[in-house]
């Protein structure tokens, strides 16, 4: 999920200039529909479609085209075992259709107001009208706040007609292609403590697609010179901290306190709430210490981590990050369900 950001963020605060993404894949492929990636005029760019087998021949086709070109379709067939096919050596068993864009500022302008809206916890659908030779002809972004924006309205009229869960569909009564889209926020992560240990867990995790809260009652340990890539440092008693942010069923908590009587009072008040995640830092004795008297849900973790015999705290920020890691796609895949 975290090059999708990358994507967005580069498309929104770069001058980037090429939008590719995979709308179609028969097959198996090396990434799924939705994936996309950003060219710029230099060649450099943001994001993977593949294992890195198609993206120099596509950004050839890119520089083939006029200026001024608004779209173009490309399909890579992976199936073909013969030497001269994208087949050979590449390891997939599928074909994949890639819709290439220009970014034009009116464009950039939108995925702008999008990235905006993902910033603040909505989640944002995209939709892209298609002719019968892939191109792009119309888009709209649809966010779960009831704005809508895009290069035309009109497209608004179609859509009780369009919409399908799948990705990709083709509508006979208007006789085009549609592509449904879908960008969720962040998951937020909440660490609650900011010593030396918390540090690798911040920069992975901030890495890796969370927006990470670091939360502390020690400003000379929770400021920007430990913690650089944290989205957010809060300074306060960790109870007002928990009343303040409100964590909910989608959200994540780490305790890495250190400290029983806060980690105890913090599990009191978290247990209050339905989380997605809860971890506690320390070992079993401790934890069961922590939580006895109390029944606990499912999403109560602890020891934190996955258990890969991890001896530094970089090695342990590894074994929490994996266990996170599941927990946040298991809460995307349920949401996306839900979009």
């Amino acid at each position: 999920m975290n090059y999708l950001f990358s994507v967005l963020d580069q498309i929104a605060t770069t001058d980037s200039s090429y939008l590719a993404t995979i709308v179609k894949v028969e097959g198996s492929s090396y990434q799924k529909e939705g994936t996309c990636m950003v060219f710029n005029k230099d060649g450099s760019s943001t994001g993977l479609l593949s294992g890195g087998c198609l993206e120099t021949d596509l950004y050839e086709r890119i520089k083939m085209q006029h200026p001024a070109f608004i779209s173009f379709s490309s399909n890579y067939d992976m199936r073909s075992e013969d030497d001269v096919s994208w087949g050979q050596g590449v390891g997939c068993n599928g074909s994949i259709r890639v819709v290439v864009e220009r970014l034009d500022e009116t464009l950039k302008l939108n995925f702008s107001r999008a990235v905006y809206k993902l910033n603040n916890g909505k989640k944002v659908r995209l939709i892209k009208k298609l002719d019968l030779d892939f191109s792009v002809i119309d888009y709209l972004f649809i966010c779960d706040d009831g704005d809508a924006f895009g290069s035309s309205s009109k497209l608004m009229a179609e859509l009780n007609s369009c919409y399908e869960r799948t990705s990709f569909t083709y509508n006979p009564s208007t006789h085009f292609y549609y592509f449904n889209q879908f960008f969720l926020p962040k998951p937020n992560l909440y660490i609650f403590g900011a010593g030396a240990d918390v540090i690798p867990l911040v920069n992975l995790s901030t890495s890796s697609g969370f927006n990470v809260t670091v939360c502390d009652w020690r400003s000379a340990y929770c400021n920007r010179e430990y913690f650089p890539s944290a989205n957010k440092l809060i300074i306060g008693n960790p109870i007002n901290i928990v009343q303040e942010t409100s964590p909910s069923r989608n959200d994540l908590v780490v305790l890495m306190t250190h400290h029983y009587q806060k980690d105890k009072e913090l599990i009191e008040i978290l247990l209050n709430r339905e989380l997605g995640y809860l971890g506690i830092l320390g070992s079993l004795a401790r934890s069961e210490r922590l939580l006895e008297n109390y029944q606990i849900p499912t999403w109560v973790h602890y020891p934190i981590g996955i258990p890969i015999k991890a001896k530094d705290p970089y090695e342990i920020s590894i074994s929490i990050l994996a266990e996170l890691i599941n927990v946040k796609n298991e809460i995307l895949n349920k949401e996306m369900t839900n979009v």
